[in-house]
């Protein structure tokens, strides 16, 4: 229980970064045509802001898993 408690941070972050690629490659392959056809390209932020790397993480203070992310 004290391993899950201490790695939940990496573990949340590792699950919801799965979840979310699949998420983009439905988008990428499927989805974006049919937004596209019904909002236009107006909308095309809405694909960037659902695949953001801060969703992946359960609060902002799990910043070291996100260095991957943002490193220059």
């Amino acid at each position: 229980m004290f391993w899950l408690k201490k790695n939940y941070d990496a573990i949340l972050y590792n699950v919801n970064k799965q979840i979310f690629s699949q998420l983009q490659r439905v988008e990428e392959r499927q989805l974006c045509i049919i937004r596209d056809q019904f909002l236009g390209e107006d909308y095309e932020f809405a694909a960037d802001a659902l695949i953001n790397p801060l969703l992946y993480t359960s609060e902002l203070s799990a910043l070291p898993l996100l260095l991957n992310e943002y490193s220059m």
